[in-house]
């Protein structure tokens, strides 16, 4: 009987130990294997990515697809029926994804230390690069960094993330065939 195997997932609590305790350990083992070598350390930022990940796919979503597959499946698997069919979207899902990073962007607490980090990084490389030419002219990434904040500001980049999401996400969704961006 299929309500016995959704009614025993419900009884064990099971979605929400998933997001309380496989979740952040997913993501825990994600950013360290992210950050094993790369320019920026994620793992700081892990109780934001549970959050973010529990406010796009809450445990109640997961839970009524979950169901839907168990009630509907089983019943073809048996042969009591002769077809099934199971269907999930994921438009919702989507649009609190694009909302969550327009908010995110906006969070100083994220958003400062990555744009800075952002920042200080493209100066670095940029003064490493320009050291294969000869030019006379000597910048430090420390005046490399002054200088894209002033051309390319917080405010300005956050407002051109939400225009770049507000693009894509006609499409993303199905409603538009194509999208563009401009910067």
């Amino acid at each position: 009987e299929p309500q016995f195997w959704v009614d025993q997932l419900e009884e064990a609590d099971v979605y929400e130990k998933a997001y309380s305790e496989l979740l952040p350990a997913v993501v825990a083992a994600a950013s360290e294997h992210q950050t094993n070598g790369a320019e920026f350390d994620f793992t700081r930022f892990n109780s934001d990515i549970v959050r973010v990940a529990r406010e796009v796919v809450p445990p109640e979503w997961v839970q009524d697809r979950v169901e839907d597959a168990l009630l509907s499946i089983p019943p073809y698997l048996l042969g009591e029926e002769d077809s099934f069919s199971f269907t999930i979207q994921f438009r919702d899902r989507i649009v609190a994804a694009a909302e969550a990073l327009k908010r995110e962007t906006k969070n100083e607490t994220i958003y400062a230390p990555l744009y800075d980090e952002g920042v200080d990084w493209a100066a670095e490389k940029a003064v490493v690069g320009a050291s294969d030419f000869e030019v006379p002219i000597e910048v430090t990434s420390e005046e490399a960094g002054g200088y894209l904040r002033r051309v390319v500001p917080p405010e300005w980049l956050q407002a051109s993330i939400d225009d770049t999401v507000d693009s894509v996400l006609p499409y993303l969704v199905g409603d538009a065939d194509e999208f563009e961006i401009t910067i």
